[in-house]
């Protein structure tokens, strides 16, 4: 694969043309024969009577039909029109972009952990949304491959979460380092070393921290409570202050990590674009 850049915000690149070759598609399975794409001119011209033999309906439907609709959307703006409303549905209900989710439970929550999970969320969907929404635009193949929806491709009404798509395309791009010679060399090598980041934080944050071992569990501290009323039978013993220490350790331990690997998120945000 070469290079790819895409901005996940801007209209679809459509016109007459793409529009009448999208229903002469269509047009084909509907009538039962295989678009032509490319061919010689011997090719072109058999499959010009291959249609026809189809009969006249067939051959308005196939040859005649894809090209009217492609220019009355072209003359009229209907594309623009359609853009208008899919981008709107977007941004304001589907995809709203001026809202941080957290997927944290509706319950209370801290600030603090708030603002970690806010963060991380991000990052998950920039790689299982906004990447595999790259990996799907980078081949007809890649599509088919992950069962991409049409429509997805043609309005991005709704957002498409793909977490393989994603991956993979960031598994691409620690390669782009692998022969940078060219112009842009430099940037090749800053996205390939910006992707193994990323796939370390969101393996982190996916696998990682969510089966760090529990504190209370590892400390002996849940087995102890489970012998106790704790409040009206708890003893201040060297045992007892031996795994409250342990969980006082194994918190800090926790709250480093998580602060640490915040820090690294912080510092390749810029790259966090599509």
């Amino acid at each position: 694969m070469g290079h790819r850049y895409f901005h996940y915000g801007a209209p679809i690149n459509m016109n007459k043309y793409t529009i009448s070759e999208y229903f002469t598609r269509l047009a084909c399975k509907v009538v039962g024969i295989k678009q032509l794409e490319s061919g010689t001119s011997q090719e072109w011209r058999e499959y010009e009577q291959l249609v026809k033999s189809k009969g006249k309906v067939a051959y308005f439907v196939v040859s005649v039909l894809p090209h009217w609709i492609g220019t009355f959307c072209h003359f009229f703006n209907v594309l623009d029109h359609i853009h208008s409303v899919a981008y709107f549905l977007r941004m304001k209900i589907f995809g709203r972009y001026d809202i941080i989710e957290t997927g944290l439970t509706r319950q209370y929550w801290d600030d603090s952990e708030r603002l970690l999970h806010g963060m991380f969320n991000l990052l998950k969907d920039h790689v299982e949304i906004e990447k595999a929404y790259m990996h799907f635009m980078s081949s007809k193949e890649e599509r088919e491959k992950y069962h991409y929806p049409w429509w997805a491709n043609v309005f991005r009404v709704i957002p498409v979460r793909n977490v393989e798509a994603g991956l993979e395309h960031l598994r691409w791009e620690t390669t782009l380092d692998e022969d940078p010679e060219g112009i842009d060399s430099s940037l090749c090598i800053s996205q390939a070393q910006t992707a193994r980041e990323i796939l370390v934080l969101y393996d982190w944050w996916i696998n990682v921290r969510p089966n760090r071992p529990d504190v209370y569990e590892v400390s002996g501290w849940l087995e102890e409570c489970k012998k106790h009323d704790i409040l009206a039978d708890w003893r201040n013993t060297p045992e007892t202050r031996a795994m409250l220490d342990k969980v006082r350790e194994l918190e800090l331990k926790y709250d480093n990590e998580d602060e640490a690997m915040l820090i690294r998120l912080v510092k390749i945000r810029q790259a966090l674009w599509t």
